[in-house]
């Protein structure tokens, strides 16, 4: 039985303080079995100990070498008299680079405006505080301007946006578009197949006979009659053999 392995006695004694087992005893059993679950608690928490211990000393390297600042340590890790060193030092720092850095002084945005006007900006910033797009209507056959509605302001900017964009070179005109991604009207008609046959018999007009299909015996490649041309005069005529390309049938 497994009992009887060295390994087994082993934990056995240590354990229970002997390696006799008895199997029919339900207090010995129960009490093996409570020794054994603390005996595995026990071991994984030392694990868990010695991983934190692990990940604490790495934590530590990584500061020294300056890989992470101190400031983002753990609380236990910036207690050490060294790195509260570190600190000290940082802050000094700090404090010395402050001062030499020059006041920012804040200016008030009129007295900004003033001081920096941007005539581009004013300009536009009137222009569209002015410009109202109007719409022709005709009312009692008389024409009259009236103002755009939300939706179609809406879609005029756009329509400014995009021709904008093609001006600078952001995007394509549709003329480009199609040139760029052009499909012949059997692509099309490809696109549009509803069931595996038709879209087999239109992909056949396209590329020509599916190998799949010819294998499968569904197509049957027609065979060409090759007509010899006549040989000029003081030239032998050199019949050509006539080759067909059998289909496989299932």
């Amino acid at each position: 039985m497994t009992f009887s392995n060295p390994p087994v006695r082993s934990k056995l004694e240590m354990l229970m303080g002997s390696n006799v087992v008895r199997l029919t005893d339900r207090r010995y059993m129960l009490k093996l079995m409570a020794r054994i679950r603390q005996d595995y608690e026990n071991r994984q928490q030392s694990r868990i100990e010695e991983r934190k211990k692990n990940e604490l000393m790495r934590t530590k390297m990584m500061i020294l070498n300056r890989l992470i600042p101190v400031q983002e340590a753990p609380v236990e890790i910036r207690r050490y008299p060294l790195f509260q060193l570190y600190l000290y030092c940082d802050a000094i720092i700090e404090e010395k680079r402050k001062k030499r850095s020059p006041k920012q002084i804040k200016i008030a945005q009129s007295l900004y405006r003033n001081l920096y006007p941007h005539t581009e900006t004013e300009e536009k910033l009137g222009t569209e505080e002015t410009e109202v797009y109007m719409k022709r209507v005709h009312v009692n056959g008389s024409p009259e301007l009236v103002p755009l509605t939300a939706e179609e302001l809406a879609e005029v900017k756009r329509e400014e946006e995009a021709e904008s964009d093609i001006v600078n070179g952001y995007m394509l005109t549709q003329e480009e578009y199609d040139r760029l991604h052009y499909e012949t009207a059997a692509i099309k008609d490809l696109r549009e197949a509803q069931n595996v046959e038709d879209m087999y018999a239109r992909a056949h007009e396209i590329l020509g006979i599916l190998y799949s299909y010819v294998d499968d015996g569904k197509y049957k490649k027609p065979l060409k009659e090759e007509s010899s041309a006549s040989s000029p005069e003081g030239q032998e005529h050199v019949d050509e053999p006539e080759t067909a390309q059998s289909t496989t049938q299932d």
